[in-house]
């Protein structure tokens, strides 16, 4: 029999080393249950064939308020039933953004007359200094789905031509393109950018590329997107704005809100649909960044906060309306189980007040921005996870985030109108343009399934325009 002798002075070490897994084993257990506990949310037997007509009435209806009330111009308001317009003369933002919904839900009619509005009366001969990337992003996306989907000349020509008068956009020192530019004069303005604005624009300009065969747009595109790539901190975190002429980021907060959302959902679309490796990589290497820095797990939730770009460290646990497209996105890279968590987050959001606010903080449930706008990115998610996730709870959460949208924002018969305040349910005299091309779209997915279809052979942009990813 062999006699083992203990030495036992590692004792203490010992105790020491089981203490720490034993507090390393907790903490993991913790992580993995904190932020992943469920939301009750109203859940109820679901017509889905009932409510996609049900979008399909609230589209018509805010079509014909749109008609009767601001014909040709950017937008109708549904309050006071008068027009409005963007810049001082119309850019046709929603018959743009409505006409791919127009044509998803099968309203060929009213489709034909937001086509012939568009052809007959849309030029860029205007002497006025509009947003590069929102000009991008509506018109010049609007102008090449719409081509994608008929192949009628007409819209190629608008899109060349607005492509050809936004090129100067990209003369600055450091390739990065300016904020505005005049579309008459081609003068351009605007130094303090955001990463939306620098980066986002590879899928819009690599589709006028396709089709034009000017390989300009691209290679414009790609140089901004790679000048700001190239300024990302160690950590591959991206700022919230950059001085086009110095080169330097003036504000050092990295997150995916308002700013920064656009240009990293634009990056995984672009490297899609042009199946382009390089972009693939670069998208890989921000969204690893963005989950390993700005994911926080608290008690009620799993978040991405707004964080310092060098340091990863946190500034403000601030969530917004625009960051909840991030589910959509994780779950169409693949990343199931990162965006499943968040999504539920996104239902806790969304159910504090009942509908959602544009920017609030997750820890002390304090509203920061209490309008609700309209905005898309609950149903995109919840429209991608019910498509490719086989579990109800996405089509629930979606019918609870669209029912609860038609409950507090459908003005009677005059269509839709924004919150002012998702506490006292005050309207505004509002209704964006991007409510028809995205908010009524992903509804209309999310219920449709020949829609939600689209998904498999399409990428949508944000503005939810859709591009065909054959080749």
């Amino acid at each position: 029999m062999v006699n083992v002798i203990f030495n036992t002075k590692f004792i203490p070490f010992i105790k020491l080393m089981i203490l720490i897994s034993l507090a390393l084993f907790v903490y993991s257990c913790k992580i993995t249950l904190r932020g992943s506990r469920p939301v009750t949310i109203p859940e109820r037997t679901i017509n889905k064939d009932s409510m996609a007509q049900d979008v399909k009435n609230q589209m018509v209806q805010s079509w014909n308020l749109y008609k009767k009330y601001a014909w040709g111009h950017d937008e109708v308001k549904p309050l006071s039933l008068t027009a409005k317009d963007y810049y001082t003369q119309p850019l046709l933002y929603t018959p743009l953004s409505a006409y791919s919904t127009l044509r998803m839900m099968g309203l060929d009619a009213e489709a034909d007359e937001c086509k012939e509005l568009i052809l007959s009366r849309l030029n860029f001969d205007k002497d006025i200094v509009v947003n590069h990337a929102e000009v991008v992003h509506v018109v010049l996306g609007g102008l090449l789905s719409a081509y994608e989907a008929d192949k009628d000349d007409r819209w190629l020509d608008l899109a060349a031509d607005l492509g050809e008068r936004l090129k100067r956009v990209f003369n600055s020192p450091w390739k990065l393109c300016y904020r505005n530019i005049n579309l008459k004069t081609g003068e351009v303005s605007g130094d303090n950018s955001t990463p939306d604005e620098l980066g986002g624009l590879m899928l819009e300009y690599g589709v006028l590329t396709k089709y034009t065969h000017d390989s300009t747009y691209f290679n414009n595109a790609f140089a901004s997107l790679k000048s700001m790539e190239i300024r990302k901190s160690k950590i591959n975190l991206m700022g919230s704005a950059m001085d086009i002429r110095s080169g330097q980021w003036t504000n050092p907060e990295s997150n995916i809100m308002e700013g920064s959302e656009i240009w990293i959902d634009n990056l995984y679309k672009a490297a899609v649909l042009f199946n382009n490796a390089e972009l693939y990589a670069m998208f890989t290497t921000h969204i690893t960044a963005i989950i390993k820095y700005l994911r926080e797990f608290t008690d009620n939730g799993t978040w991405y906060e707004n964080g310092n770009m060098n340091y990863g460290t946190q500034v403000h646990p601030e969530f917004s309306m625009q960051s909840c497209n991030i589910a959509g996105l994780l779950t169409q890279y693949g990343n199931i189980k990162e965006a499943e968590k968040i999504f539920e987050s996104i239902i806790r959001y969304w159910s504090e007040y009942g509908i959602g606010p544009e920017q609030m903080n997750y820890k002390t449930k304090q509203v920061i921005s209490a309008a609700y706008l309209l905005r898309p990115q609950p149903l995109y998610s919840a429209a991608i996870m019910n498509k490719y996730i086989a579990d109800s709870r996405y089509l629930h959460a979606g019918d609870y985030f669209y029912t609860s949208m038609v409950k507090f924002c459908r003005n009677g018969d005059d269509g839709f109108a924004v919150l002012r305040d998702v506490r006292t349910l005050e309207k505004m005299d509002e209704m964006d343009y991007y409510f028809f091309g995205t908010t009524l779209k992903y509804a209309y997915m999310l219920y449709h399934p020949d829609a939600a279809n689209m998904l498999d052979s399409h990428v949508f942009s944000a503005a939810g325009m859709p591009f065909n990813k054959v080749r």
